[in-house]
Parts: C-alpha cells; structure tokens; sequence
C-alpha cells in the first residue's frame, strides 16, 4: 500500500479525527513500537511464567472478593498460604500466623457455613462488594512470588433490629503471593 493511501486511510479512522494532532510517535502508519530483542527459549519460557503468574494473582483476588461478597468464608480462607509468614490487617486488628486467615475470617466475620445460628443472623441484610480494581502485579523473576496491589471502590450494607445502614467503603488491597504445590 502506498504511503498516500496509508494517510488517506487513516485520516478517516484515526481517533483524533485525521486533522487534528495525533499522540507522540504516532504518524502515517501507526505509533512507532519498539522491537523487541531476541530471548532464548528459556528466558521466553519464564517470562510466560511469570505472566502466568500475574493471571493467577488476579484471579486469586477475584475469587477472594466473590467469596467475600457471597460471606463463603470457608473458601476463602482455603486461598491463603499455611505458612508461619501469613498476615492479615484489618481495620480492626492484625492476624498471624499460620491459622491468620481462619481466626479472620471464620472465627471474626459470619459465613454461610457457620453453625452458630446467633452469627448466622447477622447475615441476614448483609450485602457487601469489594470489587478489585486497577491491578498492579510484580512477579519475581523466578516466578515463585509476587506482589499485588488493587484499589477496592465497595458498598456495604447491613440490618440490624429492622434498620438498615449503608456506607461506601473504599479500601486497598495488598497481597504477597508464593507458588505452593506449582499452583
């Protein structure tokens, strides 16, 4: 295709109209990209590893905001590590241990499946969502750890004695990841 044709083309499907003044490095043809340098099998190799890696750090933190938001507490607490390392903040208090995320989340928060009918009713008007949002995910270089960060724009409602309260909840969500079992 010819570089006239090329311009005429993307006058008419440039987002900036054609006429008006295009995002730096972009022109005739498109934005200027730069190349990337050749990697050997087993540098590919661990870069798709650790991309594999940030996808299953998001979806850890999906599944932890739907387990949450469902009050499946017993499944969530299934998504932390067993290790002695584990910790927990809440705005109320901090958990370590090994045993952080059962004492948080079983013990502190009523889930579905707890047998406690006085907890039980507290779900009762509960509706809870903290969605995950703008990730920021850094794996290792050897593709056994990571770190996450999200940003959590919630909404929390709860019932008590026929009245119900609601409130925006803002929250940041920070987690260190470890490879465990290869999952």
């Amino acid at each position: 295709m010819s570089e006239e044709k090329r311009s005429e083309i993307n006058k008419k499907t440039t987002p900036w109209g054609g006429g008006q003044t295009p995002a730096p490095g972009a022109g005739p043809g498109g934005p200027k990209v730069k190349k990337i340098p050749p990697m050997s099998e087993e540098a590919m190799s661990l870069q798709f590893e650790r991309m594999q890696g940030a996808d299953a750090c998001e979806n850890i933190m999906g599944k932890l905001a739907y387990y949450y938001t469902a009050a499946r507490m017993t499944e969530l607490v299934a998504l932390f590590s067993k290790t002695d390392s584990v910790k927990i903040v809440m705005p109320w208090g901090i958990y370590r241990g090994s045993d952080a995320a059962s004492r948080g989340f079983l013990l502190d928060h009523a889930g579905r499946d707890t047998k406690d009918a006085e907890r039980y009713e507290t779900l009762k008007g509960r509706m809870v969502f903290h969605d995950m949002c703008s990730p920021t995910i850094e794996v290792a270089g050897d593709a056994k750890t990571a770190r996450g960060c999200w940003i959590s724009p919630g909404l929390e409602a709860y019932a008590k004695n026929g009245k119900g309260t609601g409130y925006w909840s803002w929250y940041k969500f920070a987690a260190d990841f470890i490879l465990e079992d290869s999952q």
